[in-house]
């Protein structure tokens, strides 16, 4: 195990950059308080449990990947499934067998 690293909650955490529908793309700064309400949406939200494994089809690049894919899952103690490539049913059929 590694020493907890303190950090003040509104230092920044992860930089996630918009798709520019309304102009340039530009980064967009989410800070650590932030992880308190993907833990609460994991929990409470998506029911996630230690004992789940959950499989979050969305991009790792966007922020629904991010938030639901990765840190809810880490933060619940939960196992998280991430495969690559592109949609393709053959291969989403046989991870979920």
């Amino acid at each position: 195990k590694l020493p907890i690293e303190w950090v003040d909650g509104n230092d920044g955490l992860i930089l996630h950059y918009t798709s520019g529908s309304t102009g340039k793309p530009k980064g967009v700064l989410h800070v650590h308080n932030a992880m308190i309400q993907h833990y609460q949406t994991a929990k409470w939200v998506l029911d996630l449990k230690e004992e789940d494994v959950y499989w979050c089809t969305a991009d790792p690049g966007w922020v629904t990947g991010t938030s639901y894919g990765i840190f809810g899952p880490w933060l619940t103690g939960t196992s998280n499934l991430v495969v690559g490539g592109r949609f393709n049913p053959e291969t989403w059929y046989k991870m979920i067998e």
